[in-house]
């Protein structure tokens, strides 16, 4: 629960800082187009007209400058907790793409930190998500061994009590066999 409350806390942290972290990754001059992108006021419905206008110019000819803008953006949607369909793997592709895209003259050191970041957190979960099935099939186990168990120990009752009957079954024909000698005699 700690490790939940630790990864979720990071990545909250991580898609607020983005935003002004990765501004610094585009060209130093003033007003870059960077400076004018706010998702933390965006509602729930912003997030897919943003993401599809996003793909629009990334589809469309834009330039390399402006479809690695988009890259970027999409990225810092994609780690917003308000963001419905947030996904971190999503967000480290787009800044791998981004990272392809973008003009050699920008800092890229930080976005491949970036990537590098997402990329552990994506395999962090998928790790999470496996030891907690792993754990559930594991409890789900020892439920099993304990009916188990149980189903044995009345199965040993019940052979213990099939002995005693054979026992005494043995005991009456032994009985019934020198009656019957006795009568024969």
């Amino acid at each position: 629960m700690n490790a939940l409350r630790i990864s979720g806390t990071a990545i909250l942290l991580a898609g607020f800082f983005l935003a002004g972290c990765l501004s610094t990754i585009q060209s130093e001059r003033p007003g870059a187009a960077n400076h004018d992108f706010a998702p933390l006021n965006f509602k729930v419905s912003d997030f897919s007209q943003e993401t599809r206008k996003l793909r629009n110019i990334i589809g469309s000819g834009a330039g390399s400058e402006q479809k690695a803008e988009a890259h970027r953006r999409l990225a810092i949607l994609y780690l917003m907790p308000a963001n419905p369909d947030r996904d971190p793997e999503k967000a480290a592709n787009e800044l791998g793409k981004f990272l392809e895209a973008a003009p050699r003259r920008l800092n890229r050191a930080a976005a491949a930190d970036w990537v590098t970041a997402l990329n552990s957190e994506a395999r962090f979960r998928k790790l999470r998500n496996e030891n907690r099935k792993l754990a559930a099939r594991a409890e789900l186990a020892e439920k099993e061994n304990r009916q188990l168990a149980t189903e044995k120990e009345e199965l040993a009752a019940i052979i213990a009590e099939q002995k005693m009957t054979i026992g005494r079954i043995k005991q009456l024909d032994l009985s019934l066999e020198q009656k019957k000698r006795t009568l024969l005699r």
